[in-house]
Order: structure tokens, then sequence, then C-alpha cells
């Protein structure tokens, strides 16, 4: 009697409730999360850097590309701001002693209003001394990127980018700490540099903060930090605003998460002969369908088992405003083979060689496409159904000739030029790689007989 129990037991662990196919609805986890709801309101703050090396841009015009910038950035915020409700606050940045009842302290900013940010068109701003602006030594451009503010916030900071001991990097780390390594996935900066009419000092230049008389054109910059879609809107309103700045001016915006406007994902493409499309992928044990049609469903024909298989794609992409050039893409895949035993998908090891079966190569990236050729191996795999998702991921992006033309090295005193510029952006291009920015999801549920 126990031998029958026992074989019965085997015969139901074999050939479980009837052996009727179990079913299965594979999805495509999306890449990006649906847009945020707008806040109640954008808190914008307006940082202009008042030390002593800003005063050049207005000693001796009433208008040039400073000034006009200093009013393109008033007017835009006025009249057609990234938010509908926009909260502005306006401040001086530079470092100064602020006398309490308790003690001095050292201020990093000092809030001001409409009426004294607009005098940043005059040497006052800059001079210090005596009255509503007190002189200030050093702008450490990092602690106007510090917030605590709560909620949207858009900070817009105007400088030379010229820092204490020549350490860039703080401006960098600050970045990285308090944006970039945040649960904010849509966070982006973006630079606007442009030339301007210069006479006067040159300051904090290189590591023994020396510093030069300089006459001629200089540089400056707009700092942007806030949402992509706050940043690129700024941004491209200022161009419009400002003459000459499409021919003039340089810009770059560094988001991890919008190097692409929208994700690409697959599309349907005709298929080479031995490969078929169905509606459901049934192979007796399981019945697979896809939850949306970003998901390519392939089977392989009886006849095709032994053959290598190329399909390409041309799927419609975005490239995101502003940003760099995508240099480079690898992919990073995820695999799931169907067990027949537990009659799940289970994730297949990191050792295994079903992932060399299926391959994207020959990437493409234009402005408005991205292609590639999809190579599935059918002989290298064993009879049975699989599930790829296939991540395309940027792992270069292109330098700008003007990084290189703008930036200086130590001791130069080409005020054309800025110190460690280019190192000071490839900092921020190299966050954004470290990010792992992932521009397309493919998927495939592969099914061989």
């Amino acid at each position: 009697m126990a031998r029958w129990k026992w074989i019965a037991i085997a015969i139901v662990a074999i050939f479980p409730a009837g052996c009727a196919p179990v079913r299965h609805s594979l999805e495509c986890p999306p890449l990006r999360s649906a847009e945020a709801n707008v806040g109640d309101k954008l808190d914008i703050e307006i940082f202009v850097d008042g030390t002593p090396s800003m005063e050049g841009f207005v000693t001796t015009t009433t208008d040039n590309s400073y000034i006009r910038m200093l009013q393109a950035i008033d007017s835009v915020l006025a009249t057609s701001p990234p938010h509908p409700n926009p909260a502005i606050a306006y401040y001086r940045l530079g470092n100064f002693t602020r006398e309490t009842e308790a003690e001095s302290e050292t201020a990093f900013f000092d809030k001001i209003d409409r009426d004294n940010y607009l005098k940043a068109q005059q040497p006052e701003f800059y001079r210090g001394g005596a009255g509503q602006f007190p002189a200030l030594e050093v702008a450490q451009i990092e602690t106007a990127m510090e917030s605590e503010k709560e909620g949207d916030r858009l900070a817009i900071i105007i400088t030379d980018l010229y820092q204490k001991d020549a350490d860039i990097t703080n401006i960098s780390r600050t970045i990285k700490e308090h944006h970039f390594d945040t649960s904010d996935k849509d966070y982006a900066i973006g630079i606007l540099g442009i030339r301007s009419e210069f006479d006067g000092f040159v300051y904090d230049v290189g590591i023994d903060n020396t510093s030069f008389a300089w006459s001629g054109q200089h540089p400056f910059y707009v700092i942007f930090l806030g949402s992509y879609a706050d940043v690129a809107d700024t941004m491209a309103k200022l161009f419009e605003e400002v003459p000459n700045l499409q021919e003039e001016g340089r810009s770059v915006v560094f988001s991890p998460h919008r190097l692409v406007t929208d994700p690409a994902y697959l599309t349907e493409t005709p298929l080479p002969d031995g490969l078929d499309r169905p509606v459901v992928l049934d192979n007796r044990r399981a019945i697979v369908e896809a939850e949306s049609e970003a998901i390519e469903l392939l089977e392989i024909a009886d006849r095709a088992a032994e053959e290598t298989f190329a399909i390409a794609y041309n799927i419609p992409i975005s490239v995101a405003r502003f940003v760099p050039n995508i240099e480079d893409i690898e992919v990073r895949k995820a695999i799931e083979q169907f067990d027949e035993f537990d009659r799940d998908f289970k994730p297949v090891e990191g050792s295994s060689t079903i992932g060399d079966t299926l391959e994207l190569t020959g990437w493409e990236l234009g402005s408005n496409a991205i292609e590639f050729t999809t190579n599935l191996n059918a002989s290298q795999l064993e009879p049975g159904l699989y599930y790829f998702i296939i991540d395309a991921i940027a792992t270069d992006l292109e330098e700008p000739s003007w990084w290189e033309e703008w930036s200086s090295e130590e001791d130069s005193q080409d005020g054309t030029k800025t110190h460690n510029l280019a190192k000071f952006l490839r900092q921020l291009k190299n966050m954004t790689l470290d990010a792992e920015p992932a521009i397309g999801r493919f998927c495939y549920a592969v099914q061989k007989n």
C-alpha cells in the first residue's frame, strides 16, 4: 500500500493539476515614472556673485552682454516663468561677516530685493563698503546650491566661476551630494556661458590666488539647478530674449535621466523568415502574453531552430535639448527562463551562456531615431521560453570643443578663459555617467520548440 501511495505522489508532482498550461503576463517596466505633479509653487532663488572680480563687467559701460543677461533674467522670470506661481527671491553671493546679538558669524550670501538685484548693473554692487552692500571676500558658489527648502526649487547663479583656492571640485561635490545622489530622478544642472566686455581685475587665479588686470572679452556663467523641465525652459527663453546669444553663448545641461526626452521602447518591425510574432506564446506548458506593445513575442519556427536571425530596428527618439550628444552605448541584460517544475519564470545565472544568444549591435543614434540590430542565435537556445530585458546605457558623452577653448590652466593670465572650466564640466559629465543613464529598454520573449 505504501508503495502505491508514493507512486501517486510522484505522478502528482510531475503532472500537476491536470497539466493545464499556466498563464503568464509579462511586463516591460518603464524606465521612468510618469511626470511628477507640478507643485503649488516654484521657489526661484537668484544669486548674483557680488565679489570684486565681477566689477569689471560694469565699470565702463551700461550695455554689454553681462548687463543684458541680468535684464533678460529679470524679464523672463517676470513675464514667462517656468511655473505659473513663482516665488522669487534675490541674493548677493559672497562671504562677509555678519554681526548678531551674540557673536559675529560668517555669512555666504545676503538676501536683497529686486531693486537691489537690478543694481548689479552698477559698480557699487561689487565694491562694497559702508551702506547696503557690505564688502565681500570670496564667493563660495557651492553654498548657493545647498538648500533646506522643501518642494520645487530653481536656483540661478550668475558668477565668473573663479572659486576660492581654485577648488572648483567643491562645487561638483555639492552638486553630487545635494542633487544627483538624491531620490529626485529629474534633477538637472545647466551651464550657460557668455563672453562680455570687461575692464577690471581677475581674482583667485590658481592655487596661489593670484590676480591680474584685464581689459577685453571675459566669460561669465549662469548656472541653473532644478528639475530638467524648469532648467531647460528657462534657458530656452533666455536664448530667445537675449540678442546674439544663439551665436555667442555656450550651453550644456547635465541630467542623468534626461539624456533623451522619452526613453525608447521596441516598435513593430519586419521579421526575417523563420521568426513569427504570435499574439501569445504557447508551448503547452505555459501561455505567455505581453502587457504592452513594448514587448516583442518571438517564436522560432521548427525549421529554423539552428539559424541566426538579424532584426533591424529604427525607433523614434528625441534627444533632450542642451544635453551633450551620446558617444557610446552599452547594454545591461536581465534574463529569465521558464522553469517547468516551478511553472514560473526564474532569473538566469550570470554565468549562463543564454545571454550570448541575443545581442544588440550596430548602434546609431540620431536626433530623431535610434537604430540597432538584434541578433538572435537560435542554435544556442535549448527548447523553452525565455524573457530578455535589455537596457541601453549611455557610457560616454561628447565634449564640445568650447570646453577646452574656454578653459585655462594653472597661472594663465588669459582673461578670455576660465581657470579649470574643462575640469569642472568633465566632473559633471562623469557624475552623469556614473548614474548609468538608460536611454532605452528593449524587451523580448522568445519561444523555441
